[in-house]
């Protein structure tokens, strides 16, 4: 009779954590999907924002270029001092400044600065 209830107890407790599992199956799940939506949306925002600047920055004038570097510089630079007090993963800060440093570059070429 012992043996039969220890059974039944078992029965019942590999249920409650085979429940516990599957919650926690969903839970992952739904995280993954939020956060490939997430990524997908940040991607698309980035694609349209490359091709805005590809299509934007042979457009402007010296002058235009060289307003832009300035504000953009201290923009970045007022950012960057922002995300020091943050913890981000590492490869966020390689992949800020160098597509920082891709677009000021580009800058500087339609100046005529030639960097």
């Amino acid at each position: 009779m012992i043996e039969h209830w220890r059974l039944v107890c078992t029965f019942f407790r590999e249920r409650v954590m085979m429940g516990k599992f599957e919650k926690t199956l969903d839970a992952v799940a739904t995280l993954v999907s939020d956060t490939t939506t997430n990524i997908s949306q940040a991607a698309a925002t980035a694609l349209v924002m490359q091709e805005f600047v590809d299509l934007t920055l042979p457009k402007l004038t010296q002058a235009q270029c060289a307003e832009i570097h300035v504000q953009l510089r201290q923009v970045l630079e007022d950012r960057m001092s922002l995300m020091d007090h943050m913890t981000l993963p590492a490869n966020y800060h390689s992949v800020f400044l160098d597509k920082a440093s891709d677009v000021l570059r580009r800058l500087e070429r339609n100046i005529g600065l030639g960097y």
